[in-house]
C-alpha cells in the first residue's frame, strides 16, 4: 500500500492511502464512501470522519465501529437525498458496538468518543434488523459519544440497543418513516447492562421525537446512576408504557411532551435490586412536562414498584380520562410523591395535585 502526505493544522501527517476521497472537513481529515465501497475497510483504515454520500447502502452484516471517529451522512431520511443504511441480515444491527467471539475484525469492546450524525438506519421487511446495537453476549459499551440528527425507521426492532455512559442522544427521529410491513415489535432506546459492565451514568436524551413504538416500552434504561431526559416528544406510541426506568439512582425528566401514548402509564419505574446488587430507583424529578392523554386510556402519569421518591411540579396537561391519577393510590398514601410546584391540568378529576397532607 502506498502512502501520502496530508497537511493537517500545519502538521504533516503520513497516512496510508485508501481508495476513497479525502479532504478537509471541520479542520479534520475525512473519508468519503459511496454505495458499493468496502465500508468496513473504510472504518478500519480511514482517519477522522467517515462521510456516507447520498445513496442506499445494502448491508449483509453489521459494520463494526471504531473509536475516535465521526460517522456522518447527508441528514435526510429520503433515499434520493439521504444516506440510508439498510441491513439485510436477520437480527443484525447496522452499526455494531463491541465484539462477538466470531468477529475476527473487531478490535475493541468499548467504542469511545464517536459522533454518529445525519444517517438513516433501516432494515429489509421481516428481517428484525437493529440500528445501533452491542454485539450479542458481549461487553459492548458506547462511551462519551454523541448520536445526533439521525433517522431510525419503523422496520427496526431495536433502534439503539447498547449500554451507554456519558452519551448524548439528541434531535433524532424514531419510528417516523418506513413502511410497517410486516408490523414489528419495536423499541426505540434500550440501554441494559450485563453483569460484567459497570452501570450507566450521565446519559442525556434531548430533543428527540419518538413515535410508533410497539411492545413493552419506547425507552428503557436499566442499572445505573444518572439519566437526563429533556425536551423530547413522545407521540402515538402503542407500547405498554412509554418510558421504563429500572435501577437508576437519579432521573431528571423535564420539558417533555407526551401525547396519545397507549399503556397503563406514561412512565414506569422499578427499583427492585438486581441479582448483582445494582442500586434501584431513588430520586425522580418531574418538571415542566406536558401530558395530552387524548384517547390513550392511561390510568397514571407515573407508576412504580418499590420506594422510588418522585418530586413533581410545574406540570401541565389535558384530556385526562375520568379515572386518571398522577400516581397509584398506595404510593401516594405512602408519601412517595412530593408536590413541588403548581399544576395546570385541564379536565383532570383526580385528587393528588395538592399533595398528601400527611406527607408534609
Amino acid at each position: 500500500m502506498t502512502s501520502s502526505f496530508i497537511a493537517h493544522c500545519g502538521v504533516v501527517i503520513l497516512a496510508a492511502a485508501v481508495p476513497f476521497a479525502r479532504g478537509a472537513f471541520a479542520a479534520d481529515v475525512y473519508t468519503t464512501v459511496s454505495p458499493g465501497d468496502d465500508l468496513q475497510r473504510a472504518i478500519d483504515t480511514g482517519l477522522g470522519a467517515l462521510r456516507f454520500s447520498v445513496g442506499v447502502y445494502y448491508l449483509n452484516g453489521p459494520l463494526i465501529l471504531r473509536s475516535n471517529r465521526t460517522y456522518m451522512g447527508e441528514g435526510s431520511w429520503g433515499t434520493h437525498h439521504g444516506s440510508v443504511l439498510i441491513q439485510r441480515m436477520a437480527g443484525a444491527p447496522v452499526f455494531q458496538i463491541g465484539c462477538r467471539s466470531s468477529d475476527s475484525a473487531c478490535k475493541e469492546d468499548t467504542v469511545d468518543s464517536v459522533t454518529i450524525t445525519g444517517l438513516t438506519f433501516d432494515g429489509l421487511p421481516g428481517v428484525g434488523a437493529k440500528g445501533i446495537a452491542a454485539a450479542p453476549n458481549s461487553k459492548g459499551l458506547l462511551d462519551n459519544s454523541t448520536l445526533r440528527d439521525n433517522h431510525f425507521t419503523t422496520q427496526l426492532t431495536e433502534c439503539i440497543d447498547t449500554p451507554m455512559v456519558s452519551t448524548r442522544i439528541e434531535r433524532n427521529h424514531f419510528g417516523l418513516h418506513g413502511a410497517d410491513n410486516p408490523p414489528v415489535t419495536r423499541r426505540h432506546i434500550r440501554s441494559v447492562y450485563l453483569s460484567q459492565v459497570v452501570g450507566t451514568n450521565a446519559n442525556w436524551v434531548v430533543g428527540n421525537q419518538f413515535s410508533s413504538a410497539k411492545g413493552t416500552e419506547s425507552v428503557l434504561f436499566e442499572r445505573g446512576v444518572q439519566l437526563h431526559m429533556i425536551g423530547n416528544q413522545f407521540e402515538g406510541n402503542e407500547a405498554a408504557t412509554t418510558v421504563r426506568i429500572r435501577g437508576m439512582f437519579q432521573v431528571i425528566i423535564d420539558g417533555n411532551y407526551f401525547e396519545r401514548n397507549s399503556g397503563a402509564a406514561q412512565m414506569t419505574f422499578d427499583n427492585t435490586l438486581t441479582s448483582d446488587g445494582a442500586m434501584g430507583n431513588y430520586i425522580v424529578r418531574l418538571e415542566n412536562n406536558f401530558y395530552n392523554l387524548q384517547g390513550s386510556g392511561n390510568a397514571y402519569i407515573v407508576t412504580a414498584s418499590g420506594a422510588t421518591q418522585f418530586y413533581q411540579g410545574y406540570e401541565a396537561g389535558t384530556e385526562f380520562p375520568a379515572t386518571a391519577q398522577l400516581i397509584p393510590a398506595d404510593l401516594f398514601a405512602a408519601c412517595y410523591l412530593k408536590i413541588t410546584g403548581p399544576f395546570r391540568l385541564n379536565g383532570y378529576m383526580g385528587s393528588q395535585t395538592s399533595g398528601n397532607p400527611n406527607c408534609r
